[in-house]
């Protein structure tokens, strides 16, 4: 899946890396929306990331900014962050800042798998998660792979979960 977001960053539909940062205005960005949409990334000390080991953590940041600035500028009502257990270094951290994105700190205390086996960072969302769930007040919470891009708002995926 790495390799669409990669792919993504190159096309067209990302060329104005500005507008995706949130170098343009950003008036109405607000915390403590009824929604929240969010990202977990985590690293440990020896673990990697599947196949993708390779490729390094910078490819992973600029997926994250691309992922939840897209997010929370389709839908500007709902609180966005990005839940990890690392600092998030510059210049990510001030793109997402800039772009009203919280960054929540979680430490990777549950759902830990030994470092040699594929894809056990990835079993962090469940940290997350259940972090989230037990710190933050929100009526609904989506969980975005740092892979994607938003094109439109997610009204149709909060009208479901309503009902």
């Amino acid at each position: 899946m790495l390799n669409k977001c990669t792919t993504i960053i190159d096309k067209p539909c990302v060329q104005d890396y500005n507008k995706i940062i949130g170098k343009d205005d950003n008036k109405g960005m607000r915390y403590g929306g009824m929604n929240l949409l969010f990202t977990a990334f985590a690293t440990l000390e020896g673990y990697r990331e599947g196949s993708n080991a390779n490729l390094g953590s910078e490819v992973f940041y600029r997926c994250i900014v691309v992922s939840l600035v897209s997010a929370k500028q389709k839908n500007q009502n709902c609180d966005a962050a990005l839940v990890t257990n690392t600092a998030v270094p510059e210049p990510y951290a001030a793109q997402l800042s800039q772009a009203g994105i919280r960054v929540i700190a979680c430490p990777f205390d549950n759902y830990r798998f030994e470092a040699d086996l594929d894809w056990s960072l990835a079993y962090y969302k469940l940290c997350a998660m259940q972090y989230l769930l037990e710190t933050e007040h929100y009526e609904n919470y989506l969980m975005l792979d740092s892979d994607t891009f938003t094109q439109r708002g997610y009204q149709d995926i909060w009208r479901e979960a309503a009902e």
